[in-house]
């Protein structure tokens, strides 16, 4: 099987280990085929973060000054090993940066770029201390309306190629009330709706399997929908934050979409898709 792993992370940003030749070498011992580097691009100058030290924040993302050697370090891997090196991106959705952020995307050969939604009301809901903060006492159900609403924006603004982990929020919330798929179902219509109409892609992320949800991103629900809806493209990735977690359950990844109705993935060469047969 041609396994791909479209969503790594690098020490580029304080969340992540291991530099782009670390995972180039275990990505050849696992005999994937091709990796997209996807380090956090978060523009916003936060004065704080809910459970985060004002020392840490500058470090989530990268620096706008380090993007051009973060690709120099994928041009020296692509002449060093024997596998397809993608030059991609994962920026974080605001509403009132849409220009910025694709002035950025624009003054860069990169080859694909995920939008994620890691943020709501200044809290990192992907973070076990921010999702604390913003989940204590509130209408659980709400939350999820709000993410999907902020998750449909960022769709709309055609900036993205794919949505990362699209039901995201699902990582922590799970611990503080069990919602049915059902009672959202309808905000899930309206966000693969959007995924249609703007032709942007899904991602299936496989790094739920080890988080509380114990799931991938998105549930077998969420992805059903997406196929009878008309969404196209679906790329997989590991959203590896180590080299020991690169290639995290890809193959159950597959097999789950498979299971959806998806007999193709999707990758990327400067940001236009092809399809790649999984069966």
């Amino acid at each position: 099987m041609y396994l791909v792993d479209y969503h790594v992370h690098t020490n580029c940003t304080r969340d992540a280990t291991g530099t782009v030749d670390d995972y180039c070498k275990r990505a050849q011992e696992l005999g994937l085929k091709e990796i997209a580097f996807t380090n956090h691009l978060i523009l916003p100058k936060f004065e704080s973060i809910p459970g985060f030290e004002k020392s840490e924040i500058p470090n989530i993302s990268i620096k706008l000054d380090e993007i051009s050697e973060y690709y120099q370090k994928i041009g020296k891997a692509r002449k060093q090993f024997d596998i397809q090196i993608k030059f991609g991106m994962e920026i974080d959705y605001f509403e009132d940066y849409e220009k910025e952020i694709e002035k950025i995307i624009n003054s860069y050969p990169f080859d694909f770029i995920l939008g994620s939604a890691h943020f709501i009301e200044g809290y990192v809901i992907g973070d076990p201390n921010g999702a604390h903060e913003f989940f204590k006492g509130r209408d659980i159900f709400q939350t999820y309306r709000q993410y999907f609403l902020k998750l449909k924006r960022a769709i709309e603004s055609r900036l993205f190629d794919v949505m990362a982990h699209p039901d995201i929020i699902r990582k922590y919330a799970v611990q503080y009330a069990d919602i049915p798929f059902k009672r959202y179902r309808d905000q899930v219509e309206e966000v693969v709706k959007a995924l249609v109409k703007n032709k942007v892609g899904i991602e299936l992320n496989t790094y739920g399997y080890i988080h509380p949800v114990h799931d991938s991103y998105p549930s077998i629900e969420f992805l059903k929908i997406c196929k009878d809806f008309g969404v196209k493209m679906v790329t997989i990735g590991s959203d590896a934050h180590s080299p020991s977690n690169l290639g995290l359950e890809l193959e159950k990844g597959i097999k789950k979409l498979k299971s959806a109705g998806y007999d193709k993935i999707t990758l990327f060469n400067q940001r236009e898709a092809r399809e790649l047969s999984i069966i």
